[in-house]
C-alpha cells in the first residue's frame, strides 16, 4: 500500500512538472478563475505606484507576463493599464464601476501565486498580430497600356498588411497602400508637353497586392493606378490606369497594431 501511495505521489509531482514546462518565463497569460494570491510581500517595480494598494486575489481576464517560475510557485506581473487622472478616478468611484482602480491595484506590482492555481487555472496568451502596418517601396511598375513600358520613379507609400494564413513557415498577406510619388512627364507620354520638355509631377498612388514571407524576407506582387494633380494641364496618358508593381522587402511588416510590450 504504501508503495502505491509513493507511486501516486510521484505521478502527480511528475505531472505538475510538466504541465509547468508547458510555459515559460516572459510567456504571456490569462487566468480563467479568480486565484489567491500568496501571503508574500508584494514586490513594487515603480516608485509611481501605490505600495497601500495590492490584491488578494487575481482577477481572471487580465493579461499577465510570468516574472518566475519554481517548483511552488509562480511571480506575474499584469500588463499596465491606462493610468487614470485623479479626476477620472473620482467620476469611475462615484459610478462604482469595477475598472475604477486596476491600474492602482496591478500596474508595476508583481504578485505571487501558487504553482498549483497557476496550473490549473493559467491559460497561454498572444495578441492577434494578423494586422500591421509598414512603409513600402514599388520602384518598378510595369504599365500594359504602353506595351508594358516600366517607370523606375521612387515611391514611398503606408501599406496595411493582413495576414491570410501560414504555411510550411512562410505566410501569406493581403495589402492595401496609399502614398505619394511622382513620374516623369514628357511629349511622349503626354500630351500637355511639348518638344524635348519633361516634367515631374506628383502622383497619388493606390494599390493592393499579395506578399509571401518567408522568415523576414518578403516579396509581393501588386496592381495598382496613380492619378496626377492638374491632369486637364498635362494629360498624362496613364493616369488612372492599371500598372503592375514587383516588391522584396525584408523585415518591412513588423508592427503590430496590437502592441504586446506594455499594455493591456
Amino acid at each position: 500500500m504504501r508503495t502505491k501511495y509513493v507511486f501516486l505521489i510521484f505521478l502527480h509531482v511528475f505531472a505538475v512538472t510538466i504541465t509547468a514546462q508547458n510555459f515559460k518565463v516572459g510567456d504571456l497569460i490569462k487566468l480563467n478563475n479568480t486565484v489567491p494570491v500568496n501571503d508574500a510581500v508584494v514586490s513594487i517595480y515603480s516608485d509611481d505606484s501605490n505600495s497601500e494598494k495590492t490584491v488578494n486575489h487575481l482577477e481572471s481576464g487580465i493579461i499577465f507576463r510570468i516574472l518566475e517560475l519554481s517548483n511552488t510557485e509562480v511571480k506575474l506581473i499584469a500588463l499596465s493599464f491606462k493610468t487614470k487622472t485623479e479626476k477620472q478616478k473620482e467620476k469611475l468611484l462615484a459610478s462604482r464601476s469595477s475598472e475604477k482602480l486596476k491600474s492602482d491595484y496591478y500596474n508595476n506590482k508583481v504578485y505571487t501565486i501558487s504553482l498549483k492555481d497557476f496550473n490549473a487555472f493559467a491559460q497561454s496568451f498572444q495578441f492577434d498580430d494578423r494586422i500591421s502596418v509598414g512603409l513600402i517601396t514599388l520602384p518598378f511598375r510595369a504599365r500594359p497600356q504602353d506595351d508594358f513600358s516600366f517607370d523606375i520613379e521612387f515611391n514611398l507609400s503606408t501599406t496595411v498588411n493582413i495576414r491570410i494564413f501560414d504555411v510550411f513557415g512562410s505566410s501569406l498577406n493581403a495589402q492595401l497602400g496609399a502614398g505619394i510619388s511622382s513620374v516623369g512627364l514628357n511629349s511622349e507620354n503626354a500630351l500637355g508637353i511639348t518638344g524635348g520638355e519633361s516634367q515631374d509631377v506628383a502622383t497619388l498612388t493606390m494599390f493592393s497586392g499579395l506578399m509571401l514571407q518567408y522568415k523576414k524576407v518578403q516579396i509581393g506582387l501588386y496592381a495598382g493606378v496613380d492619378q496626377i494633380n492638374n491632369q486637364s494641364n498635362y494629360q498624362w496618358k496613364s493616369n488612372g490606369n492599371l500598372w503592375f508593381g514587383l516588391g522584396v522587402g525584408f523585415n518591412i511588416f513588423t508592427i503590430s497594431i496590437s502592441d504586446p510590450k506594455n499594455k493591456q
